[in-house]
């Protein structure tokens, strides 16, 4: 059920079961650790919105004093970096709008 769950909810993401034994803490408490990997070809940013809506939605259902922290989104210098971007690209039009003012001395040729 939680692989349909899944597949309804982003087609980016897969549930995959690993036989891998392992121990996790976080802040020195015993913790599950679950990992999600983005399928090749598919948008980061629109998979980790995809999984944070899910635990978003997931949260009602846990106990009681039970709760989930995300620890590492590899995403976020790539929105970081959209950002960013696009106050570069705002910054030049700017910049360019201002210098064709300051040589044609007027706003029609601008």
């Amino acid at each position: 059920m939680a692989a349909s769950f899944a597949s309804r909810t982003s087609p980016a993401l897969r549930w995959a079961r690993r036989t891998t034994p392992s121990s996790s803490h976080l802040n020195g408490k015993p913790s599950a650790l679950v990992a999600v990997y983005q399928l090749p070809g598919s948008n980061a940013v629109q998979a980790a919105e995809g999984v944070k809506n899910l635990l978003a939605e997931q949260k009602r259902r846990l106990p009681q004093g039970v709760d989930y922290a995300v620890t590492l989104d590899t995403t976020r210098a790539v929105s970081e970096g959209i950002k960013e971007i696009i106050e570069t690209l705002l910054i030049a039009i700017l910049l360019v709008i201002v210098v064709v003012y300051v040589f044609l001395q007027g706003w029609r040729a601008t």
